[in-house]
């Protein structure tokens, strides 16, 4: 059975303008700390022609996530500080980003992350 890990990643969550109002999108920097379970293949058929399995997906779990404030004491004040989403908006953010566009990102990161892979 494999064992669950723990792995952190930086994204650029997208947060829209509010509904009837205009504007362009902004993208808050984040830190998303995640577990990850490894999926299983799934075995097609055996050896011996019994029917295998389907395979199974990775599993990825929020665990938490941070803002990353980049503005010094003195810059001045952007739209982008102004739109911040409250926490668990944010948690919300981060938990639909993990299960759509940053799932195979956050797999691949967690899989190269066990087996030392860098290249």
């Amino acid at each position: 059975m494999a064992k669950t890990t723990t792995h952190r990643i930086t994204a650029d969550l997208p947060l829209q303008p509010a509904k009837g109002q205009e504007g362009e999108t902004i993208y808050l920097k984040v830190d998303v700390t995640f577990t990850y379970l490894p999926g299983n293949p799934g075995v097609r058929t055996h050896r011996n022609g019994d029917p295998g399995w389907p395979p199974d997906p990775a599993e990825i779990e929020l665990v938490s996530v941070v803002l990353i404030d980049r503005r010094k004491p003195g810059d001045p004040v952007t739209e982008a500080d102004l739109e911040r989403p409250a926490p668990a908006e944010l948690k919300l953010m981060a938990e639909n980003w993990l299960a759509d566009e940053g799932y195979d990102l956050a797999c691949q990161l967690a899989e190269r992350e066990r087996h030392g892979d860098w290249e």
